[in-house]
């Protein structure tokens, strides 16, 4: 099983979040519920793990600039950094091919996310993936970063699957769900059945329960 994703301009998955917000189906509004953490959470409830706040850590892999107080744009613009880092350690089979994918990811970045990395930190493509190993030690222990093919099959199955069984589950009831990466969009008035759908898929999977904004 994989995972389609469309690279066509007007795909939702290539719109940004704000406009997909203006998404309505059949004349009604709707909302986007998303899995926090998706990829990394799974991994630590693979260990029967559950750590609490935001699982990329992006505080403690760039504590320098935090520590400044960095504008609130700019701490997003980072952390996605921090987490297109952190999940390509779950999707390379060695650390060679991670240092690769993150400096092709650094280089995408805004001068402003590079000056961070570089200049503020000074760090780069081979530090940035220490302190990532160093901000979770239970999962570099437990072989989860660059785990090859077999454990990036893991990670992709079971994030797919989930989502498909979702998508599955809101067919049956004959209710419209349009699945976008690791979130799901649905009508406002099905917002709650959407909630306890994903709580219960999730759980059938992982054993834990997950974490939905």
């Amino acid at each position: 099983m994989t995972r389609l994703y469309t690279g066509f301009p007007r795909s939702t998955q290539n719109m940004p979040k704000a406009q997909r917000a203006t998404i309505t189906i059949d004349g009604s509004p709707t909302v986007e519920l998303d899995f926090s953490c998706f990829n990394i959470r799974m991994l630590y409830h693979s260990e029967r793990l559950d750590p609490k706040g935001d699982l990329y850590r992006p505080e403690t892999i760039f504590p320098r600039w935090y520590a400044g107080s960095p504008r609130t744009e700019h701490k997003k613009r980072v952390r996605d950094l921090v987490k297109e880092a952190t999940n390509a350690t779950f999707n390379t089979s060695s650390r060679g091919e991670a240092i690769g994918a993150v400096h092709d990811i650094i280089k995408k970045c805004p001068r402003y996310v590079r000056d961070v990395v570089y200049s503020i930190e000074g760090s780069g493509e081979s530090n940035l993936l220490t302190r990532i190993e160093a901000a979770h030690p239970e999962l570099v222990k437990a072989g989860k970063f660059y785990p090859g093919t077999d454990g990036q099959w893991d990670v992709m199955t079971v994030g797919g699957r989930i989502m498909l069984y979702i998508l599955l589950r809101f067919a049956d009831a004959k209710k419209p769900a349009l699945g976008v990466h690791d979130s799901v969009i649905v009508k406002a008035e099905d917002a709650k059945l959407a909630r306890r759908v994903m709580t219960e898929v999730y759980v059938e999977f992982k054993g834990c329960k997950p974490v939905i904004k």
